[in-house]
């Protein structure tokens, strides 16, 4: 059974077929790939987006992370962490792959930067 346990595509799918309010999709490994976009979408300079927004680098640690990337040391948007998903067993993540298949489609099919703007992008 494929069911959406934590209602996580609806909540992706709420935010990506709607049309009443701005919203952008950003691929959080490729955040400072798209300075120029994201703060037109935010509407402030590329130089504020830049000063806020710090690059990621390879990971050096025991930490490591799927796609092998660890935040800069001071990341503001990141929370230290001791869980590691090294710790979950190969079935789990299988499951989790499973259950989450069809998100991860979606969110694979998506650039790196993505906005959505109504009465450009969508119309009611």
């Amino acid at each position: 059974m494929n069911e959406d346990f934590f209602q996580f595509e609806k909540h992706f799918d709420s935010y990506y077929t709607q049309c009443d309010m701005p919203v952008a999709f950003l691929r959080a490994t490729e955040k400072t790939d798209h300075i120029k976009e994201l703060a037109e979408f935010l509407e402030v300079n590329s130089t504020e987006a830049r000063r806020v927004l710090v690059p990621w680098k390879q990971a050096a640690s025991a930490l490591q992370f799927e796609q092998e990337v660890v935040p800069l040391e001071f990341n503001p948007d990141v929370l230290p962490s001791n869980h590691s998903y090294d710790d979950v067993t190969p079935e789990t993540k299988a499951r989790l792959k499973g259950k989450l298949s069809s998100l991860l489609k979606k969110y694979d099919s998506l650039p790196g930067f993505k906005a959505i703007i109504p009465g450009k992008d969508c119309h009611k």
